[in-house]
């Protein structure tokens, strides 16, 4: 849109050579991870535009072409210090993180990187062709790990290319994402996308593979997109009333940190949980087996009301510990858990090893202390009568 470049005060035409001295500050900018931002202007006729001129950006009334380049600004906005740390621990839990940002390409890559959203040796496309030197069309893509999209890309991508985006890079920027929704997608003027629209399409996306979507937002035109998720998080600080009545958990602290802490206290309180219901089980069904076996044998019973009250007790202190149990030192390194195997949080595996493994050992072990006390008291001799007289 500029057609002149302001140089030492001078005006000079934009030709190719300063187009590509202003492209290779901008990428320079970009791969630093800073936010570029051009400031260019126009002179415009005192009599068609006065002082008190209503100008409006939704619906164009003023030139647009023809402008003055007058320079670039990079804006650094590091990320937290916990921020790589949070999403290298979220990898190793098996969470798969996707980006989508409004930075310019080149900024998004910097960024992930900075965060360790892109990992250390992960390469995309273009990274692949300039450490070889040869076109991108050229380089196998799966050979690629990582990909940076723009939103334009996305443009008349259909799920099945979707899909097929996520299954084959394990790290996914979108970058050129435009976070209006009065931004026209059919139009495609500015080569840009709405960002409700992507994360909408990348939310089912993710659940049609079975996966548990969690999202995050903060502003009224997030709602949308969070409605899709699986799980809506909510900034407690920055949100808006709309966006919080919309979302499952609120983030009283804005702190990305504070959602992996989420996930490791839903695992350990699922393990803990899950722990305690088994051993509840196991005295159960240990009962209820020795029951059956004193009926069929004629054997006399081993306890009374007084002696299962005891058990009962014994059990809900074990049962509580396990409860309050610390979380195991792997627990962030497991894979998630499968949500069509898992429905329930007692699964038949479990049933069958508490009923077939450790019940039969406590059955056992419980029927030996029963004859060897009953041996020991002279019942022995009794039951060896009442045996032949049979």
């Amino acid at each position: 849109r500029c057609s002149t470049i302001s140089i030492d005060g001078v005006d000079l035409e934009m030709n190719e050579y300063w187009r590509a001295a202003c492209e290779h500050a901008y990428s320079e900018l970009g791969n630093l991870g800073e936010r570029t931002m051009t400031f260019c202007d126009l002179r415009l006729p005192a009599k068609e535009y006065p002082i008190g001129y209503s100008f409006d950006v939704d619906e164009v009334n003023f030139p647009t072409e023809n402008l003055r380049f007058l320079g670039l600004v990079g804006m650094s906005d590091p990320p937290k210090r916990a921020i790589p740390d949070m999403i290298k621990k979220c990898r190793s839990a098996g969470i798969k993180m996707i980006m989508v940002t409004g930075d310019n390409a080149v900024t998004a890559k910097a960024t992930a990187r900075a965060v360790n959203i892109i990992s250390n040796g992960s390469e995309t496309i273009e990274d692949i062709a300039d450490r070889l030197g040869i076109p991108v069309e050229s380089v196998n893509s799966s050979d690629a790990k990582a990909c940076v999209i723009q939103g334009n890309d996305l443009h008349n991508k259909s799920p099945e290319e979707i899909d097929a985006l996520l299954n084959n890079y394990t790290e996914i920027i979108f970058a050129r994402i435009s976070p209006r929704d009065k931004v026209s997608i059919a139009e495609g003027k500015y080569g840009i996308i709405a960002k409700e629209r992507l994360r909408s399409m990348l939310c089912l996306a993710c659940q049609r593979q079975g996966g548990i979507v969690t999202m995050t937002g903060e502003g009224t035109n997030d709602v949308p997109a969070l409605q899709q998720a699986s799980v809506k998080v909510v900034m407690g600080i920055a949100g808006t009333n709309t966006c919080k009545q919309a979302g499952d958990i609120l983030l009283v602290d804005d702190n990305f940190a504070s959602i992996l802490t989420g996930v490791e206290q839903g695992r350990l309180l699922f393990v803990n949980l899950k722990k305690s219901i088994v051993y509840t089980m196991t005295s159960n069904i240990a009962k209820i087996m020795s029951l059956l076996i004193c009926l069929l044998t004629t054997v006399p019973l081993a306890w009374g009301i007084i002696t299962v009250l005891c058990i009962d007790f014994i059990n809900i202190t074990g049962a509580i510990s396990l409860a309050y149990e610390k979380a195991e030192t792997d627990i962030m390194k497991r894979p998630p858990r499968n949500p069509k195997n898992t429905r329930s949080i007692v699964v038949f595996s479990s049933i069958l090893l508490a009923s077939s493994f450790i019940g039969i050992i406590q059955v056992a072990t419980g029927f030996f202390a029963y004859f060897l006390i009953m041996i020991n008291n002279s019942y022995g001799q009794q039951w060896v009568r009442i045996y032949f007289f049979i």
